[in-house]
């Protein structure tokens, strides 16, 4: 799941991060929840757990921005010489 996750562009990365910070300090909270382990989850959790989540994207953004760096700098791979 990783690989494909780092398989997005950087900029999408950074995006989910940004994005992170209203929804899961305003939008979740504001959830209808019918038990009271949801209301602790979205109300006390989620407002405080939006930073690790936000720098777990900006690592992944910075790791594909330097993969992406090395796939356009790379030179081409010689496979040998080819039998005819």
């Amino acid at each position: 799941m990783s690989g494909l996750i780092l398989r997005l562009p950087w900029w999408l990365h950074l995006l989910m991060a940004v994005l992170m910070w209203p929804l899961f300090t305003e939008a979740l909270p504001r959830l209808p929840v019918h038990e009271a382990w949801q209301l602790t989850l979205l109300r006390e959790w989620a407002p405080r757990g939006w930073p690790l989540l936000s720098a777990g994207c900006v690592l992944m953004a910075l790791v594909g921005a330097r993969r992406a760096a090395g796939r356009r700098g790379a030179k081409p791979v010689s496979r040998g010489r080819r039998r005819g």
